[in-house]
């Protein structure tokens, strides 16, 4: 039935756009409970999530379609979400602010009490500017070319993600001749260690690496592609098929955290770190949807028919897929590797800052400068409000440099004003 199916397309993408859009307000709730150092530890806790969900999925709707048919594994799900809701409800709440307590700044030390007060009273008389300057902050996400990088990124990570959590179970059974119930487990297997992942990446790029991820990035990924390879190159051996699931599991909860979230909201600020996410969201959940349509027509095109009329399937060109996109995903960051190196040292001569646009001056760079130049101002003593005026000239990109600069300034509670009289001072 032509109505029935194209009714269950409509339902299925909503159901992925109301999965999708989770992610996004769960980070900016953990920007604005968690400081920046301990960001990376607790945001690794919350991306557990994932393969937990994914884990408890196998074992919770496994037995229901057992117990009861596959249509009420569908209720099932259902239920789960429910759960999560009446969860939220009752424990999430917005900021510290909101249920009496010092906002974040304060908990953390980052400012006192009497500086964040007089910032707030500041604010309170330009909340409109407020408002337009954290919708532009938001909007300039969108140029930001290393979280499209992290974006594809993700993307690609997510392809050979739900590779093996669609397809795995029937590659065991039609290429390795696995029983349905093994296949299960041996698939589950990745979801279960996954949380091993996520827990400690954070942890791990907080401490080992001061907040650095591209390394145990990097090294995921790397993982990740090996991991693969084992999996659908290795044999039947058993032995081979657990240490690739757990290879896999692994790698792909160190990534979940990093590329989907924390290496995206490490480059913009506090206030755009939920449409950062978005964009890695959007991304990675288009590519998996994707990546079951170009998996099933590879499949079904390497599908051979012999003489007992039982179908063969071949999976050698899909697998190549699955890899191929694996290998993309830990190569994309490098792109992003000399960028965020370029930002490590910055010389200034007799007569100020001089280097190429593009490369050691670009907008990332910018900021740092307009960072360091905050702390300077703040260090001051005197209570006295501090201004700065942020001007340009007509040269290609002062103007935008210009406002990245006066942006770094208000986030930090110093009043900018830019040419043309627009005075900036923003919340974190």
């Amino acid at each position: 039935n032509i109505f029935l199916f194209i009714s269950f397309c409509i339902l299925w993408c909503i159901n992925g756009l109301s999965q999708s859009m989770g992610a996004a307000p769960s980070v900016v709730a953990l920007s604005r409970w968690y400081p920046l150092r301990i960001r990376g530890t607790y945001y690794g806790f919350f991306s557990a999530s994932h393969n937990f969900g994914e884990w408890l999925s196998f074992l919770f709707v496994g037995l229901i379609v057992s117990a009861f048919g596959w249509k009420w594994g569908f209720f099932g799900a259902a239920l789960a979400g429910v759960l999560g809701i009446v969860i939220i409800l009752l424990w999430l709440h917005d900021t510290p602010e909101s249920e009496g307590l010092p906002p974040v700044e304060v908990l953390s030390k980052e400012k006192t009490a009497e500086e964040l007060a007089a910032e707030n009273a500041a604010k309170e008389a330009s909340a409109e500017a407020d408002r337009r300057e954290t919708a532009r902050i938001q909007r300039a996400v969108l140029r930001n070319p290393g979280v499209w990088i992290l974006a594809l990124s993700s993307a690609f990570m997510y392809m050979s993600r739900y590779a093996i959590n669609s397809w795995g179970i029937v590659f065991l059974q039609k290429a390795r001749g696995i029983a349905l119930a093994e296949a299960t487990f041996i698939i589950s297997i990745n979801a279960i260690l996954g949380i091993i992942g996520t827990v400690f990446s954070g942890w791990l790029s907080d401490t080992v690496f001061k907040g650095d991820r591209k390394i145990p990035a990097l090294a995921a990924g790397i993982l990740e592609t090996v991991a693969l390879v084992l999996f659908l190159f290795g044999g039947s051996s058993r032995w081979v098929l657990y240490l690739s699931m757990v290879l896999f599991g692994i790698s792909i909860g160190v990534l979940i955290s990093f590329l989907c979230g924390l290496m995206a909201i490490d480059l913009v600020p506090r206030s755009a770190c939920g449409a950062a996410v978005g964009i890695t969201g959007l991304a990675s959940y288009a590519a998996a949807g994707l990546q079951d349509i170009v998996s099933g027509l590879l499949i079904d095109g390497q599908a051979t028919v012999d003489a007992a009329g039982e179908t063969v399937y071949n999976f050698t060109a899909v697998s190549w897929f699955w890899v191929a996109a694996a290998a993309i995903s830990f190569l994309l960051p490098l792109l992003n590797w000399n960028r965020d190196l370029s930002m490590q040292k910055i010389f200034f001569g007799t007569d100020g800052w001089r280097a190429l646009i593009g490369s050691e001056i670009s907008e990332e760079t910018v900021a740092v400068v307009a960072q360091a130049f905050s702390d300077y101002i703040n260090s001051l003593d005197g209570k006295s409000e501090r201004v700065v005026a942020v001007s340009y000239d007509t040269r290609r990109y002062s103007e935008v440099f210009a406002s990245i600069f006066a942006e770094v300034l208000s986030g930090n509670g110093i009043r900018a004003i830019l040419s043309g009289g627009t005075a900036l001072l923003r919340k974190n």
